[in-house]
C-alpha cells in the first residue's frame, strides 16, 4: 500500500513564516535553504469518535493566526466552527479537534484571513494486531531494506512494515514498496510518501521538524492498532543477548515498553569485504561505547506494545515521552552500521578502522545470528539457540 501524504503549506503571500529557533549566529552556511519555513500540516486524520488530529511543525510565531477549524454540513450545506486545542510538543504541534463528523473527509483551517483546506484520512486499521517496524528513510538502498525486514523477521517475528519516505530519488514508491513486499513473512506493507523537508542536518536537531512529525503519525495514526511496534533506522538492527524475542520483553514489561543501548558496528582494514553497497552481512567488528554506562542509554532505542502503552505522549527517535532508566533492559542491544549510510549528515564511510582501533572486539554475537540466518560461515562459532 503507497499513500500519498503531500503537506499543506502558508498560502503565497502570507504576512510572516515560521521563524526559526536557531539564534541567526549559529546557523550553518545551508541553515536557511534547509530550514522548513511554509509547512503547517503534515498529516491529519480521524481518531475516536468525533475526534481529529493534526500533526504540525511547531507553529511558533504563526500560533496568534490561527483563528479557528470549520466543517461543513454535507446535507443542510451550512459551515459551522469546532472545538480544537493546540498541544505543544517537542519540535511538533498536535492540533486536537472535535464535534468532526465521521463522514468528514476535509475541514478549513482559518488562519489569519485565508481559509486553507485540510484533507482527513479515515482512521488506520491497516496494521490492527500486526507485529511492525517503521522508520523514515530517503535513497537507502533496496538490498539494505530488504535485508533489515529479512533480519526483522527471522530474529524478532515482525510481519509488518511501515516507512515514511522522505523524497526518494533513486527509485519509486512503487519499486520500495515492490521490494518490501517480496520479503518472505511480510505481510503488510505500507509506504507513506514523507516528502517535506526534513531540516537542518548539522548543529542540532532543534530545527528539523519531519521525522518528528512522522513519529507522531506512527503513533496516533498508522500503528495505534498494532499488537507490537520496533522503532528502527535501516541501519541498525537490534540484537537479542539470548533467545528471547524483543515482543516477548515487551509483552513482560510492565509499561509494555522496553528500551536497550546501541554500539557502532564498523568495517575493518584487511578484513571487511569491500562490496559496494556494502552489506550487513560484511560486518562482525563492533566498538565499545567510551561514554559511562548512563549516557550510553540517552541515544538507545525502544520497542512498544501501543495498547499496553497508551498513556505515553510521544514517541521519539531515542525515548518514548523521555528518557528513563527503568524502561532499559540488558538482554537486547542494537547494532548502528556505520557504513550502511547514504551519508546524508555525513561522510561516515571515511574513517577505516584496523585491529588495533581502542575498544574495538570481534562481535561474536552478531556473528552468531549472521550464520543462523545464512548469512555467515559457521566456523568455530557455538550456537545458543537461535
Amino acid at each position: 500500500m503507497i499513500v500519498n501524504s503531500p503537506p499543506v503549506s502558508l498560502p503565497s503571500g502570507f504576512p510572516e513564516l515560521r521563524e526559526p529557533p536557531r539564534p541567526q549566529q549559529l546557523r550553518q552556511a545551508t541553515y536557511e535553504a534547509e530550514f522548513d519555513f511554509t509547512t503547517i500540516v503534515y498529516d491529519a486524520f480521524h481518531t475516536t469518535a468525533g475526534r481529529v488530529l493534526l500533526i504540525c511543525p511547531p507553529f511558533y510565531n504563526l500560533t496568534k493566526f490561527v483563528s479557528g477549524f470549520s466543517v461543513t454540513s454535507r446535507f443542510l450545506r451550512f459551515r459551522r466552527y469546532v472545538p480544537f486545542t493546540i498541544k505543544h510538543l517537542d519540535r511538533i504541534d498536535i492540533v486536537e479537534i472535535t464535534g468532526v463528523p465521521s463522514t468528514c473527509n476535509d475541514l478549513t483551517m482559518h488562519l489569519a484571513e485565508h481559509a486553507i483546506e485540510i484533507p482527513v484520512r479515515r482512521s488506520c486499521e491497516f496494521f490492527t494486531g500486526k507485529n511492525c517496524i517503521f522508520a523514515i528513510s530517503k535513497n537507502n538502498e533496496l538490498n539494505w531494506i530488504s535485508d533489515w525486514l529479512t533480519f526483522y523477521h527471522r530474529i524478532h517475528g515482525i510481519d509488518a512494515v511501515l516507512i515514511f519516505d522522505n523524497g526518494s530519488t533513486l527509485y519509486s514508491l512503487t519499486e520500495l514498496c515492490d521490494t518490501v513486499r517480496a520479503v518472505p513473512g511480510i505481510e503488510n506493507a505500507c509506504i507513506v510518501d514523507w516528502p517535506a523537508k526534513f531540516g537542518p542536518r548539522r548543529g542540532g536537531f532543534e530545527s528539523s521538524y519531519t521525522q518528528t512529525a512522522a513519529f507522531a503519525a506512527a503513533q496516533h495514526h498508522y500503528l495505534r492498532a498494532a499488537e507490537f511496534v520496533i522503532n528502527s533506522d535501516i541501519d541498525e538492527l537490534v540484537i537479542p543477548m539470548d533467545t528471547r524475542r524483543l515482543i516477548e520483553a515487551c509483552r513482560d514489561a510492565k509499561e509494555g515498553l522496553v528500551c536497550y543501548r546501541g554500539l557502532w558496528t564498523v568495517g575493518v582494514d584487511g578484513i571487511t569485504p569491500q562490496n559496494n553497497p556494502p552489506l550487513y552481512r560484511d560486518f562482525e567488528y563492533s566498538i565499545e561505547s567510551s561514554r559511562p554506562p548512563h549516557k550510553q542509554l540517552l541515544n538507545g532505542k525502544w520497542a512498544i506494545c501501543p495498547r499496553a502503552a497508551t498513556h505515553f505522549k510521544q514517541w521519539k527517535l531515542h525515548c518514548v515521552d523521555q528518557y528513563h532508566k527503568r524502561h532499559f533492559v540488558s538482554d537486547f542491544e542494537f547494532r548502528h552500521f556505520r557504513e550502511i549510510t547514504t551519508n546524508w549528515k555525513w561522510d561516515r564511510t571515511k574513517k577505516r578502522h584496523t585491529l588495533a582501533t581502542e575498544r574495538l572486539h570481534h562481535d561474536m554475537r552478531l556473528k552468531e545470528l549472521f550464520v543462523s540466518m545464512g548469512w555467515a560461515e559457521a566456523e568455530h562459532l557455538v550456537q545458543t539457540g537461535i
